[in-house]
C-alpha cells in the first residue's frame, strides 16, 4: 500500500475513534448511540486495514475486534430505532 495513503487512512481512523471517545467523555455521547458505534466501527476498520501491510499483528487483532464490537453497537442501535 502507498505509504502516504496508509498514513491518511491511519490518521483518519485514529481521529474517528478519538472523536467517539471524546464525545463520550466530554459531550454526553452514549456508548450505545449509533454515532458512537459508527465512529468506532469506521475508525477501527481503517486502522485494521493499515495494519495488514506491513503486518502489525497486535494492532490488526485489536482493531479487528474493536470493529466487530462496534458493529454490534451499530446493529443494536439500528434495531432500537423507531419504525417509521
Amino acid at each position: 500500500m502507498n505509504p502516504i495513503l496508509t498514513q491518511i487512512l491511519s490518521l483518519t481512523g485514529a481521529t474517528l475513534v478519538l472523536l467517539g471517545f471524546g464525545g463520550q467523555q466530554f459531550a454526553g455521547l452514549k456508548a450505545d448511540h449509533l454515532a458512537y458505534g459508527l465512529l468506532n466501527l469506521v475508525g477501527s476498520a481503517l486502522l485494521a486495514v493499515t495494519a495488514v501491510i506491513p503486518l502489525n499483528a497486535g494492532v490488526l487483532v485489536l482493531e479487528s475486534v474493536w470493529a466487530l464490537m462496534s458493529l454490534n453497537i451499530v446493529v443494536k442501535a439500528l434495531r432500537a430505532r423507531p419504525k417509521g
